[in-house]
């Protein structure tokens, strides 16, 4: 198999030229995944979940076309200062988008995305021609400045629940979520846990099956075990050796391992 046409598969085709391979899959239309990145971008937060439906497409090939896309321009530089380059503007993205992912990072990246590029009206303007609208840690300010998280359970990262509180007091933000389904929106807590909400949205279209096996390829849990205050200073920091120990997994009671069905403090829906 040549590099670029494995390239191909895990992104369900090109995502510059959505036309050519709309229709797959005995003809269902290919679900389109933007996933959205700007300046100071935490790169996790689109690496994760791009590495979770490229994964459902060597699956069930053809199942999502995902666009990664910018908000001011072509490339972005990641907070960790990596290079994002070679994305879509989101202003020239046409056609039917299925699931728009706004990934998290660093205030001044935030603060620029809502209030000088005025990405929030963006998707407000689009919100009801969009089946799924989610973010991942810190981009949950982004979908509270659209007005639409009002009166909806919202989750982001432990250490900014506080502050999306304040900015956003109608927002019922949930401080322990690993991640929240209040449809039409999915938002997740920090960094990590989009790859959560992003197993979620899979197991949502093609079962649990295909979302477990993308769970073991990708050495995870496909929920995991308690919510996220367990991460955070006030629920005593758990070291890396406390949370993800092999030993502790094998080695529990049958009923204290960490169950497929998870629980709500995982992001069950409720």
């Amino acid at each position: 198999m040549e590099v670029g046409s494995i390239a191909e598969v895990m992104n369900g085709g090109n995502d510059k030229v959505p036309a050519k391979n709309a229709n797959t899959r005995a003809g269902r239309p290919r679900r389109r995944v933007v996933v959205v990145a700007f300046d100071g971008v935490e790169p996790i937060d689109v690496s994760g979940p791009s590495s979770v439906f490229g994964r459902a497409n060597l699956l069930r090939p053809g199942t999502y076309g995902v666009v990664h896309a910018a908000v001011g321009g072509t490339s972005v530089r990641t907070g960790s200062g990596l290079t994002l380059s070679d994305l879509a503007p989101i202003g020239s993205l046409r056609g039917a988008i299925d699931t728009l992912l706004v990934a998290g990072g660093d205030e001044a990246g935030l603060r620029r995305v809502i209030f000088e590029d005025e990405f929030p009206v963006w998707i407000r303007e689009r919100a009801a021609r969009i089946r799924r609208i989610g973010s991942v840690c810190t981009g949950a300010f982004v979908l509270a400045a659209t007005g639409l998280l009002d009166g909806r359970r919202a989750a982001t990262h432990w250490a900014s629940c506080d502050l999306l509180a304040q900015l956003a007091p109608k927002v019922r933000v949930d401080a322990n979520a690993i991640y929240v389904v209040d449809p039409p929106f999915y938002t997740s807590a920090g960094v990590t846990a989009g790859i959560d909400l992003s197993l979620a949205m899979v197991e949502e279209d093609l079962g649990r099956k295909v979302a477990a096996q993308i769970a073991r390829e990708m050495v995870l849990f496909l929920r995991r075990s308690g919510g996220q205050r367990q991460y955070s200073a006030a629920g005593g920091s758990a070291g890396e050796h406390d949370v993800w120990r092999p030993a502790d997994v094998d080695h529990r009671e049958p009923d204290r391992r960490p169950a497929l069905a998870g629980s709500r403090e995982a992001g069950g829906n409720d």
